[in-house]
């Protein structure tokens, strides 16, 4: 019974041992490649705000104050 593997309690947890391992390596690789990935700052361009009303109306200059605050808050330039 050469190749024939037997299963001790310390056979099985070596094995889970070595699967834990590998699960955490993948997820820190993971981790590490979506860091980076989140690095960048968003929005990378203006944001144009449509709105579906005609201008000068109430909507409107509601959005042009939320466009205006947001780019002060963001620091990034909003425009309707």
């Amino acid at each position: 019974m050469s190749g024939e593997r037997h299963f001790t309690l310390e056979n099985m947890e070596a094995m889970v041992s070595q699967a834990f391992k590998r699960v955490l390596a993948a997820v820190l690789a993971a981790g590490v490649i979506a860091g980076s990935a989140s690095a960048q700052q968003y929005p990378t361009k203006p944001v144009r705000m449509i709105v579906p009303f005609g201008p000068g109306g109430t909507v409107d200059v509601f959005a042009r104050i939320a466009a205006e605050k947001l780019s002060q808050r963001m620091g990034q330039n909003f425009y309707v």
